[in-house]
């Protein structure tokens, strides 16, 4: 991929890997729209990169999406077909462990790409590029307000389905979180799903549609033109030609100001999405909290590798189950005991050769661990998240 430089903002080898996996996800998805007559426009900050730099925006992490509600639906319909291993589509009804706020995302499940709001959560976490819905947005104010009302109601209350705390993803009080909690008793997943649909597709039609994607700080949807996307025009992007909505200035205008071809100043110019990424390992080898912990470790001995503070704080968890040793590079630390546990050469796995034996990873320097694993061809090993801060 050619060099993204804008003045003197020069994107990084790590983010055009990721553009790379996200250009492959991209290529996929008009393969599937493509074949199936669907129709989708690039839209939010992949649109504004089309027409301003022929691509991504040098800082941007992600890449976004469009569909009509119909052709949404039907997208699902073929999604288990043809998004095999390693790509997934990930909606509330493909993937209960999380819930987006109203839009799916595809996902190359070969990869990592957590953010820290849903460390906490079990699901899949590929790198991905956003699919929003569109749907129309009804004319009268009074009818509008209640249609955004259903929907955000019971998109909270899939949020309280899904996540057992807030995570920072809802501006609701404690109180009326509790209260949502409370409901979701009474009620199943796939019925608040049922009711989200029905909600958002109550407007048969409108000369207004929008993304009812559910956001803290806006309430109330973009208000967008019915007439700006009853055609598609073809864009550049990167090495596609991708479909833009035909009145792609009058969005872009609508979503971010009459100025949206200036750059934003210096200080805004940075990646959206904060976590965890890599392009090389796998998101299911990283573990997040103590259930999935426990579900790796389970039926297997465990082995840590990294002597250092991550390894105390695996150890204070009296759940834990207890390593039969330690590995670390420092040779000063080999016959070295920490809690009457020996610590050894990594060599000594080679020689144990023990196919019960799960490696757990404690340590920042996990990536250059993995790759001395691989190279001793151990592939039973798992990355032991304590603190996301440290990553």
């Amino acid at each position: 991929m050619k060099e993204v430089v804008v003045r003197d903002y020069m994107a990084s080898e790590e983010v055009k890997k990721l553009w790379a996996v996200e250009m492959d996800l991209i290529d996929r998805l008009k393969e599937v729209c493509d074949r199936h007559n669907l129709t989708y426009y690039m839209s939010g900050g992949t649109l504004l990169g089309a027409v301003r730099h022929q691509g991504f925006i040098p800082w941007d992490d992600d890449a976004d999406f469009l569909m009509p509600r119909k052709d949404y639906e039907k997208l699902k319909l073929v999604a288990a077909k043809e998004f095999t291993e390693p790509y997934f589509l990930q909606t509330e009804e493909s993937d209960p462990g999380l819930y987006l706020g109203g839009f799916a995302r595809l996902r190359n499940s070969h990869t990592t790409n957590i953010t820290y709001a849903h460390m906490s959560c079990k699901a899949n976490f590929g790198i991905w590029i956003d699919i929003s819905i569109l749907d129309f947005l009804a004319e009268d104010k009074s009818k509008r307000k209640i249609q955004v009302n259903r929907i955000r109601f019971f998109q909270r209350l899939m949020y309280a389905k899904t996540f057992k705390r807030k995570e920072g993803l809802l501006e609701l009080s404690d109180f009326h979180w509790f209260l949502f909690k409370l409901g979701t008793k009474m009620c199943s997943r796939s019925w608040i799903s049922k009711q989200l649909k029905a909600a958002s597709s109550s407007c048969e039609y409108s000369k207004f549609v929008t993304s009812f994607a559910y956001h803290a700080d806006q309430y109330f949807p973009i208000e967008l033109e019915t007439v700006d996307f009853k055609d598609v025009t073809p864009m550049n992007f990167q090495t596609m030609l991708l479909p833009a909505p035909v009145g792609f200035k009058n969005y872009l205008y609508l979503k971010y100001g009459r100025e949206y071809m200036d750059l934003p100043p210096e200080e805004e110019r940075k990646p959206a999405h904060i976590g965890v990424l890599s392009i090389e390992i796998p998101y299911t080898k990283f573990i997040m909290n103590s259930d999935n912990l426990k579900d790796v470790t389970d039926s297997k001995n465990v082995v840590i590798f990294g002597a250092g503070q991550m390894l105390q704080y695996y150890l204070e968890r009296t759940e834990n189950k207890r390593p039969k040793y330690i590995l670390d590079n420092d040779p000063m630390k080999w016959g070295m005991s920490i809690q009457d546990i020996d610590v050894k050469s990594p060599q000594y796995l080679l020689d144990e050769n023990d196919k019960e034996t799960i490696v757990l990873i404690c340590s920042i320097h996990y990536r250059s661990i993995v790759e001395q694993l691989k190279n001793m061809k151990i592939s039973e090993y798992a990355i032991f998240v304590q603190n996301q801060y440290w990553l």
